[in-house]
């Protein structure tokens, strides 16, 4: 596993997971979605846990999404392929026989929120905002997490998420 992801066991039985791009706010990049689906079909199954806690470096970002920059320089192939790899990845999360917790640490936007929604459980700090902004950019989450926010958050809280762009509070 490469520095973009960092897994230990902190305590018997539990795992934790961390996405290590605190400089970039945690976004995902191709790389680290790469590693991220590595690590759930290799590593994750070798492992003697009962739950997985994931978070994200440094007190700003869970995840702010995808990493932007690097979108802009894919191909029309290399950004679906960025997008079947995220997508697998969040469903494949959801599918773990284990708990999954998000320790939403700060901003958790587009494929943040996306990947929270995809845990079991989400735990948010006094500073974590929620959204997706992607939406003001013509662009739509596209990982699955349209459909987690419709039945975790129903259909009117959900659609103005999403339509809006706007963000919400741990407190919210």
């Amino acid at each position: 596993m490469s520095e973009n992801i960092i897994y230990e066991q902190i305590k018997p039985n539990i795992g934790l997971l961390t996405i290590n791009r605190e400089k970039a706010l945690n976004t995902l990049s191709l790389e680290t979605v790469t590693e991220l689906k590595e690590f759930i079909h290799n590593q994750l199954p070798k492992e003697d846990i009962r739950v997985l806690i994931i978070t994200g470096s440094g007190k700003k970002a869970f995840v702010a999404g995808a990493d932007i920059s690097q979108m802009k320089e894919m191909s029309k192939d290399e950004f679906a392929n960025y997008c079947d790899i995220s997508h697998s990845n969040f469903n494949n999360l959801q599918k773990l026989k284990i708990p999954i917790i998000a320790a939403i640490n700060g901003y958790a936007l587009g494929g943040g929120s996306e990947l929270a929604l995809a845990c079991d459980i989400r735990i948010a700090s006094d500073n974590a905002k929620l959204g997706f902004p992607e939406t003001k950019l013509g662009l739509f989450p596209c990982w699955g997490g349209s459909q987690r926010a419709l039945r975790l958050l129903g259909i009117g809280k959900a659609k103005e998420l999403i339509f809006t762009g706007e963000m919400i509070t741990a407190e919210q």
